[in-house]
């Protein structure tokens, strides 16, 4: 993330935001309301970062995934459900229907596929890799559980070498 000088002392510094958990976002939030910006992201990719390891993805994803609902019930189910039903029940549909049901399941498929496709080009992938879609959608759903579990049953997030989340 670039961020000018001045903008970032206006704020008070990267000691502002030490404690975050999602510390890029909650930089841009605070650099945001401190005075106007200009957003680069139509002109600037980020990286796509290396995860060797199915587990460095699960933490990755899992580190702030409750996180981001602001730890709420609530938002967790409309979540899983929306993944559920955009993502899974298509595929499942495609899978094992027949005659309205599979006829369904396929329109569904594509209008998914073709909502995720502009992202996909957007980040330089091929368009195929809408074929995983489904299954990225299961570990969305895994690590939104799991960061949940870990937040409601006090294990938190460890990140940095520091711990969030623990704290109810």
């Amino acid at each position: 993330m670039l961020v000018r000088r001045d903008a970032l002392e206006r704020i008070g510094g990267i000691e502002a935001i030490k404690e975050a958990l999602i510390d890029d976002v909650t930089l841009a939030k605070a650099i945001k309301t401190s005075a106007p910006f200009i957003s680069v992201t139509q002109a600037w990719r980020p990286p796509i970062a290396p995860y060797p390891h199915f587990a460095d993805i699960w933490n990755m994803v899992s580190r702030t995934a409750f996180t981001q609902l602001r730890y709420s019930l609530t938002l967790l189910i409309l979540t899983l459900l929306g993944l559920t039903v955009v993502w899974l029940v298509p595929v499942w549909a495609l899978a094992f229907g027949t005659g309205w049901t599979l006829a369904c399941g396929a329109a569904a498929c594509l209008l998914a596929a073709a909502s995720y496709i502009p992202t996909l080009l957007r980040y330089g992938r091929n368009p195929l890799w809408v074929i995983d879609a489904a299954a990225d959608c299961v570990v969305l759903h895994g690590s939104h559980r799991g960061s949940a579990l870990n937040r409601w049953f006090g294990s938190g997030t460890h990140w940095k070498n520091r711990a969030y989340g623990t704290e109810q």
